[in-house]
């Protein structure tokens, strides 16, 4: 049985309002002075809540004969995601980036709306990538490899449409735009 997780989810409502909300807060109403001060407390806490999704996860799965689950794999994502948030932010107050840099950003920025909708369907079909890298490296670089080749895959595509004529006049243009 899962507990923890719908707990977690109906307590933060994580994609409607606890993710939203720490975007604003982030965006808005982070202060430099007060972030330094809790920016080691933070990351352990993050660390700590990582490992101890780590820790459900395998104890679950020792307890259930070796049949693997990931309900608990997710269940605290969301403190590492407020220090990721407010690190990145305070990262880039502090840091102006490069204009290459901030275009390289930028232009990914565009293309999360296309990438959204048709990662699920690259995953599946760039699997094969995935277990060919497998082969020859450990599992973690192969994995983030796989991801940057979705995302590439994705972002190109998406690109691409971009260009065509009817997809400029129509709402979806727009949508993915961000206007």
């Amino acid at each position: 049985r899962d507990h923890f997780s719908p707990l977690c989810r109906k307590i933060f409502a994580e994609t409607s309002i606890f993710y939203p909300l720490i975007g604003y807060y982030c965006g808005n109403l982070l202060q430099t002075d007060r972030y330094q001060r809790i920016r080691i407390p933070a990351a352990m806490a993050a660390l700590l809540c990582i490992e101890a999704d780590a820790g459900m996860t395998f104890y679950d799965c020792a307890v259930n004969a070796g049949t693997w689950s990931e309900k608990y794999l997710a269940a605290l994502i969301m403190i590492p995601a407020i220090a990721v948030f407010c690190g990145a932010r305070l990262t880039f107050m502090r840091h102006e980036p490069g204009e290459k840099f901030a275009g390289v950003i930028s232009w990914f920025g565009k293309m999360t709306f296309g990438v959204f909708l048709m990662s699920i369907y690259m995953q599946i079909r760039l699997l094969p990538v995935f277990r060919f890298l497998a082969q020859f490296m450990p599992v973690m670089p192969a994995c983030l490899l796989y991801v940057a080749a979705v995302l590439a895959v994705c972002s190109a595509i998406t690109f691409v449409l971009k260009l065509i004529p009817g997809l400029r006049s129509d709402v979806a243009y727009e949508v993915i735009n961000g206007n």
